[in-house]
């Protein structure tokens, strides 16, 4: 039979104790997700850079400034790519729901700064990209 005191009961213990009996569920890394990730942060952080530049560093800074910022944000749109596999059809399927212009307009802006940097393995990755889309 049902005990209606015991039911009550369960929610007169710790809240941080209930917390931990939750389940979690973590997106992340989900093919989706990282590539919104990715172009997002390739297109926006050129924004947000610029913006940037407007605030911080004085004048004979801001050149410095803007390309270690880019390079750190790029870098980091870059790494949401590792989640993926171009050879997985569920992935391919998530990685297609983007909006295309968009994915290609942030590999076409990644490619020659990686180029110029000689890390060759990342524009082979983008180039793989551009090929599944």
């Amino acid at each position: 039979m049902f005990n209606l005191e015991d039911f009550w009961k369960e929610f007169d213990e710790n809240p941080e104790k209930m917390m931990e009996e939750n389940l979690e569920i973590k997106l992340d890394n989900h093919p989706y997700v990282c590539m919104g990730t990715f172009y997002k942060t390739v297109l926006e952080g050129n924004g947000m850079s610029n913006f940037m530049l407007l605030i911080f560093p004085p004048q004979e800074d801001k050149e410095k400034f803007l390309k270690s910022t880019q390079e750190y944000l790029f870098n980091k749109a870059f790494d949401n790519l590792k989640h993926l596999d171009f050879s997985n059809e569920y992935h391919i399927k998530q990685i297609q729901k983007h909006p295309k212009s968009k994915i290609l307009e942030a590999i076409y802006t990644l490619i020659p700064i990686f180029e110029e940097k000689e890390e060759y393995e990342k524009c082979a990755t983008l180039k793989r990209l551009e090929r599944v889309l």
